[in-house]
């Protein structure tokens, strides 16, 4: 058996994410951190600021299946900025986050 060809969408190599994805999970509440990796205090101490990241999707796995309710916070704030919700299909859950500057954290907890 052979694959002639394999096309990637929006694949990006986890060796050149431009974000980090970090998180714990138990059987009631799932907790995401994401992080520019532009956010540093190389590039502070160098007057560079990270440009807003917008339009990321992550997906956590292994969750059952239904609806969740995903509370994004600014980190650096200490303040609830958005509740998204999302459907978990075949233990997969799509997170969208909304538009952040530097980092932002999630806590899904199903509905």
């Amino acid at each position: 058996m052979s694959l002639p060809e394999m096309v990637l969408t929006k694949y990006v190599d986890p060796k050149f994410a431009p974000v980090d994805a970090l998180g714990l999970r138990s059987d009631e509440l799932a907790l995401i951190w994401l992080r520019d990796q532009e956010s540093n205090w190389f590039n502070d101490a160098g007057g560079k600021d990270p440009a807003p990241i917008e339009g990321l999707e992550c997906t956590l796995l292994d969750l059952p299946d239904g609806d969740y309710e995903i509370e994004w916070w600014d980190t650096r704030q200490g303040v609830a900025t958005a509740v998204t919700h999302s459907t978990a299909e075949d233990g997969r859950l799509v997170l969208r986050a909304p538009k952040f500057l530097r980092d932002i954290a999630g806590k899904v907890r199903r509905r």
